[in-house]
């Protein structure tokens, strides 16, 4: 279980492929989920992620209460907003609920990409202690 993943949180592709190739290494490091609860299933199994989350007019009040939930619940995770530039009004709002940093157009991305990588550069696993790694090693622990 990795602590940190760079989570893309989208319902159609346009984001993902402009993701990737603002990605320079090549490697395809994006963990794609469609919808939200997907993502937040993520999210658990990777509590200090980076998430580039998809902000529409349709999802705007869900995407408020869902900024502020992950806040309280992973105060690790840190999660860019992507959204057209219609919605750039809304900026401050999702700022507000959380949002780390909003991209209006797919040119925006190269600085998101910036700050997710070092997001992850600076994420580290917590410390585990020696119990719970022997914990860990038990046949009768899943996993």
């Amino acid at each position: 279980m990795a602590f940190a993943k760079f989570l893309v949180c989208e319902s159609s592709n346009l984001w993902t492929v402009a993701l990737r190739w603002g990605l320079a290494d090549g490697e395809d490091r994006l963990t794609v989920t469609r919808n939200w609860d997907d993502c937040w299933e993520q999210l658990a199994g990777s509590p200090a992620s980076f998430v580039a989350l998809e902000l529409r007019a349709a999802n705007l009040e869900r995407v408020v209460a869902q900024l502020q939930q992950v806040r309280r619940r992973f105060p690790f995770c840190r999660i860019a907003v992507m959204c057209e530039r219609s919605l750039a009004s809304c900026e401050w709002l999702v700022r507000e609920a959380g949002a780390a940093h909003v991209a209006v157009s797919t040119r925006d991305l190269a600085a998101l990409i910036r700050l997710a990588d070092r997001h992850l550069a600076q994420t580290r696993p917590p410390e585990v202690g020696y119990r719970q790694r022997i914990q860990e090693r038990m046949p009768w622990t899943p996993g």
